[in-house]
């Protein structure tokens, strides 16, 4: 991939952390929106569930794309072995920051979502805290470092679930990507439906965003990524089907067409693996269509694709202390819709510099998470 190419995923990649933010103001503050939108074209801007697909989908892209490169059983071994510490550091600190707020006592979301008529704001997005909860900054370490990763809840930062399933999901793009290396393009595909129909059959079935973002980049190096051409509109059209795909979320208004499966597999796995292919679909057209590269190919994608993580990781803490807050304080001066406006636009903005200063630091782990297995499985080969 060029660099011009992978800018257009980063672009992405923070477009689809700007859906999460709008959906969860959404379902936080004006959580009637939520049963309307599905099935019109207005649920892409809000659409988290698949925009976290989306995430997964990139997650396969990007990291079985080092096997394919060199499939080694050292190569494999190296990126199973830093996935945790990778993913760990950042979930720690996510964890710590809304363990702070609670220390601090700046939530106010009970208030809020009282004000709203949002359960899932009133509980913490979902967190559903006991009434005898009271924050400890051990439990908040041993949730942030360790026990997401097993059984993906957390009390202190909610989206930190998505840990558990990054991992499993990455160390199976691994292990798949070191098997399709030694296949051919119809046998690497083969393996791939059956890697797909095995995780559907594993609920919740996140699987299948990661077996599809690593089927993308598998067929895009056995073609030695060669340039397809094909007319913009044509581009385009793509582009808007695949949009199309990726905007379902269940059989009614502009999906009403979809039928309902009476298969083993059920809705949830319909839902998933046709936002997981509508995904593929626009980082194909992302990365394939030179205008569209082109278009993206700005710092400002560079640094939407590096907060974006952060901003996942961060914003439902800052939503339920900061935005909540204005709510409880401006709803009685200004009346529900302009405080509900001020609210969401105040945690939008409040998460994106800690966000930054969050994306500092993780840029600076990456790097010495790298050196430090290198130097682990080296003295590992000379023992």
């Amino acid at each position: 991939m060029s660099s011009k190419r992978v800018l257009s995923l980063e672009a992405f990649r923070g477009i689809a952390a700007a859906v999460v933010l709008f959906y969860h103001a959404l379902l936080a503050f004006w959580p009637a929106g939520i049963g309307v939108l599905p099935g019109t074209p207005a649920y892409l801007l809000f659409n988290g569930n698949a925009a976290v697909g989306f995430f997964f989908v990139l997650s396969g892209v990007v990291n079985g794309r080092p096997l394919f490169r060199d499939p080694s059983g050292y190569s494999l071994i190296r990126g199973l072995v830093r996935r945790w510490p990778r993913l760990m550091f950042p979930s720690l600190l996510a964890s710590l920051f809304a363990w702070a707020l609670y220390a601090l006592g700046l939530y106010h979301h009970e208030a809020a979502g009282d004000l709203s008529g949002s359960k899932w704001l009133h509980d913490f997005a979902n967190a559903a805290h006991p009434a005898d909860f009271h924050p400890s900054l051990i439990q908040a370490v041993w949730q942030g470092a360790v026990s997401v990763f097993v059984d993906q809840h957390s009390d202190y930062d909610p989206p930190l679930w998505t840990m558990h399933f990054e991992l499993l999901g990455s160390s199976l793009v691994l292990l798949l990507a070191f098997v399709l290396a030694r296949l051919s393009l119809l046998r690497g595909y083969v393996a791939l439906a059956v890697a797909v129909v095995g995780v559907a059959l594993i609920p919740p079935h996140y699987g299948i965003p990661f077996v599809v973002g690593l089927g993308l980049t598998f067929g895009l190096l056995r073609l030695n990524e060669r340039p397809i051409v094909l007319s913009d509109r044509m581009w385009l059209l793509l582009f808007l089907g695949f949009l199309y795909v990726f905007a379902y979320d269940k059989p009614v208004g502009m999906h009403a067409w979809v039928p309902e499966p009476d298969t083993w597999f059920g809705m949830e796995v319909q839902r998933i693996l046709l936002q997981s292919l509508g995904a593929a679909g626009i980082m194909f057209v992302g990365l394939k269509w030179p205008r569209l590269g082109q278009a993206l190919s700005t710092p400002l994608s560079e640094r939407m694709g590096e907060m974006a993580f952060p901003v996942f990781l961060l914003h439902v803490p800052v939503y339920c202390s900061l935005a909540s807050w204005v709510l409880v304080t401006a709803e009685p001066l200004l009346g529900y819709t302009p405080a509900a406006l001020l609210a969401a636009a105040s945690g939008m903005a409040g998460t994106l510099p800690i966000a930054w200063a969050f994306a500092r630091i993780d840029h600076a782990w990456a790097p010495l998470v790298n050196r430090w297995v290198d130097q682990l499985l080296a003295k590992v080969r000379h023992v």
